[in-house]
Formats: C-alpha cells, sequence, structure tokens
C-alpha cells in the first residue's frame, strides 16, 4: 500500500481551502451511478491509496479503495517524489 501518498492525499483533501474540482467525465460517471459528491469528498478524505499508475506524458493516477472506484489524476508538474 501506498502508505506516504494516502497521508499526503488526506492531507489535501483535509485542508480547509479544499476545492474538488470534477472534470466532465467524473461529472458524467457520478450521474451513472448516482453517487453524490459529498461521498467523493469522504473517500478522499478517508480512503487508502492502493495503486499509481504513471502515464508517459508524467501523469499520475491514483486509484483509491471505496464504496466506488475511484482514480484521481495528478498532472507532473505537481508530481513529488516518493520514496518506495
Amino acid at each position: 500500500m501506498y502508505r506516504q501518498e494516502t497521508i499526503q492525499l488526506h492531507k489535501i483533501a483535509r485542508a480547509p481551502g479544499f476545492r474538488m474540482v470534477l472534470t466532465p467525465h467524473a461529472e458524467k460517471r457520478t450521474k451513472e451511478r448516482d453517487i453524490a459528491r459529498f461521498e467523493l469528498e469522504r473517500i478522499l478524505k478517508a480512503a487508502p491509496v492502493v495503486m499509481i499508475e504513471t502515464d508517459p506524458d508524467g501523469t499520475e493516477r491514483w486509484e483509491l479503495l471505496g464504496a466506488a472506484r475511484m482514480v484521481i489524476a495528478l498532472k507532473s508538474s505537481s508530481n513529488r517524489s516518493r520514496q518506495t
């Protein structure tokens, strides 16, 4: 499991100024699956990161374990070095 990434994500998601912005694709999927925004926020704040994939362009996709499969994409400009 990705312990440091999970801690980092929870810290960001729990920050007072945190704002979640969904892509059009994510908006469509949440409507199709009848998933409320507060449920997504709860997953971001509590669920562990279970997988990280890196695209050729440097974008990271973090998969979270939760009631719904959730993948968040982080652009390469925000990538941080990780200890593995």
